[in-house]
């Protein structure tokens, strides 16, 4: 009798270290989740403040222009068509310190790089910068 309650007692202790080993990894998750969203928060903050100055696009040659202001503007494109981008561009563009001098270099397969996966998107982005890059030389 006793082997037994010793042997319910084992299983007891085990169950009772797998539910916290499941419960520490769900914290980790969403710790993990609160800091990536921390992060995409504090990027958006600086573009946020960055780009306060870059009022009008025309009024700045695009070829100085930073990563941030590069989103802001393209954020901007088409009433504002490309929103649903702004994480995974944001992420991408600052990770590949993309600037305002190699949008003559972007091309569709860039573009899709950088987390535009719509081919209509894509074209009308790349027409964009077309014109943008056009009308300043």
């Amino acid at each position: 009798k006793d082997k037994d309650n010793d042997n319910d007692d084992d299983e007891e202790e085990e169950e009772l270290e797998a539910e916290e080993d499941l419960e520490a990894e769900e914290d980790e998750d969403e710790q993990e989740e609160e800091d990536e969203r921390q992060e995409h928060e504090k990027k958006k903050e600086i573009v946020d403040k960055e780009t306060a100055v870059l009022v009008n696009e025309s009024e700045s040659d695009y070829r100085k222009w930073t990563w941030r202001q590069i989103l802001n503007w393209a954020m901007r494109l088409n009433h504002g068509k490309y929103k649903r981008y702004e994480p995974i561009l944001m992420h991408r563009l600052s990770q590949e310190d993309i600037t305002g001098d190699l949008l003559v270099c972007v091309d569709k397969t860039d573009l899709h790089r950088f987390g535009i996966v719509n081919f209509r998107d894509k074209v009308e982005v790349l027409e964009c910068i077309q014109q943008l890059i056009s009308a300043k030389s």
